[in-house]
């Protein structure tokens, strides 16, 4: 017994010299009545992990056995925790390419905003009016000469719209042209505005007044 505890201690010694020269980030002073499984858990490891970075036995007797000779134990190596330290890196590099391409799309989204009031400009006719009013269709009342204007419209008008199989209605009708529904009846007297025959005689073809000085 006595020879075999001198050849686990011996064992010890040199495996734990030979480990010297890897850098240990963290020591701790053996606690000779601390097992090897007790002292890795006191500081934060499992008994493989201690006795793979000690060069101790891993088995439970042999590593208490070679424990007792040693004066100061590795608790904190490099190489312990290098699966941790990848796996940080790795969700450090995804985060980092998230915010990469959500920074980009905000970037591309920023862009298309600045220009597509340029590009609605741009199709819009030179006699069209900046800002909210009428729609880019609707026609300058200089140019309105053959248009067939519905009847009672404002002698007034500036603008005028031609109804479409695409307008769906005189709401529709004044929210592309920049007005309320009451504007829009007000400005056309002829076109019904209340009870069940509400704009029911807003006729394709026909031009309707969108806009008064």
């Amino acid at each position: 017994m006595k020879f075999t505890l001198i050849s686990a201690a011996t064992l010890a010694i040199a495996g734990f010299a030979s480990a010297a020269f890897v850098p240990c980030e963290n020591t701790a002073t053996v606690d000779k009545s601390l097992s090897c499984a007790a002292t890795a858990e006191a500081n934060g490891l499992d008994l493989t992990q201690f006795a793979h970075i000690n060069k101790l036995p891993t088995e439970a007797n042999a590593c208490d056995v070679a424990l007792k000779v040693l004066d100061s134990v590795c608790v904190d190596q490099t190489h312990a925790h290098s699966k941790r330290c990848l796996a940080e890196k790795k969700a450090a590099e995804e985060k980092a390419a998230a915010e990469k391409a959500a920074a980009e799309k905000k970037a591309a989204e920023e862009k298309a905003a600045q220009e597509q009031p340029e590009e609605q400009e741009e199709q819009q006719p030179a006699s069209q009016p900046s800002g909210s009013g009428p729609s880019p269709q609707a026609i300058p009342a200089a140019e309105a000469g053959n248009l067939r204007i519905v009847n009672k419209a404002a002698a007034d008008c500036t603008w005028y719209y031609v109804i479409t199989a695409a307008d769906s209605g005189c709401v529709d009708v004044a929210q592309k042209n920049g007005i309320t529904a009451q504007q829009l009846y007000s400005y056309n007297k002829n076109l019904h505005s209340q009870g069940v025959h509400e704009c029911d005689n807003l006729d394709d073809g026909k031009a309707y007044c969108v806009s008064v000085n």
